[in-house]
């Protein structure tokens, strides 16, 4: 198996926009009247259910190891206005879908770049599989009591990270909310933290100068994928 080396710089690319607060996601514009006659609607009739505001806020506010490596994070969905969202879009408007990648930065290696941890094998060139950075599989999304959420990722923390590595957790929240006329709205998010304790490392492969002379092209790229999942993957 191998991964190619503009592969990691995608993912790369990906977590520094996310770390620098850039926004590549393009939302649509809020029709305002008819989202105050929904929200008057829904104030009157509860099965119509709340939030209506559009938008989405995704944050990340911890995380647990299992003994059996599992990582679980925790997380909060909002709309602008701090209501919570319901993922299934039943007590609020408009279902939400959440994913997630997670990468490592190795300990004791200060140029190190992300090592991506979330992976897929790519076969689409016959007699060449390659494998990419991707979001994660198989994992297991509860919603907690107090309206909060935990994710428990199908890709375990390998126990060959060295001790002191630094961990970032890259998440994106889509919430669609076409059949109010709102289009789908999205949100990024990364949380890093070192296993045990310590501060997290930071790198940063390009400045932000470095990211708004991106061509066209590549900006749009950038955004499509991260809204597919944060897998921003280059051609092997």
């Amino acid at each position: 198996m191998r991964m190619s080396s503009r592969s990691r710089m995608w993912i790369g690319i990906a977590l520094v926009t996310l770390l620098t607060g850039g926004s590549v996601a393009l939302l649509s514009s809020p029709n305002k009247d008819l989202l105050g006659i929904r929200r008057q609607e829904s104030l009157g009739n509860p099965s119509v259910g709340f939030a209506l505001d559009p938008g989405v806020v995704l944050q990340i506010t911890g995380y647990q190891i299992a003994a059996s490596n599992a990582l679980t994070v925790n997380y909060q969905l909002t709309d602008p206005q701090g209501n919570p969202l319901d993922v299934n879009g039943v007590q609020s408007a408009g279902a939400v879908s959440v994913r997630f990648i997670l990468a490592y930065l190795p300990a004791g290696q200060p140029t190190a770049q992300y090592i991506p941890l979330t992976l897929t094998k790519n076969s689409s060139v016959p007699g060449d599989t390659v494998t990419q950075p991707s979001t994660d599989s198989g994992g297991k999304n509860v919603q907690n009591a107090d309206g909060t959420y935990s994710y428990t990722f199908g890709t375990l923390v390998p126990a060959t990270v060295p001790t002191g590595s630094t961990l970032t957790v890259g998440a994106t929240a889509s919430r669609d909310l076409t059949e109010l006329d709102q289009g789908t709205n999205y949100a990024n998010t990364t949380f890093s933290f070192v296993p045990g304790g310590g501060t997290p490392a930071v790198r940063k492969t390009l400045s932000n100068d470095s990211l708004v002379s991106l061509t066209t092209a590549s900006r749009r790229r950038l955004g499509n994928t991260l809204r597919e999942g944060l897998a921003v993957i280059g051609p092997s």
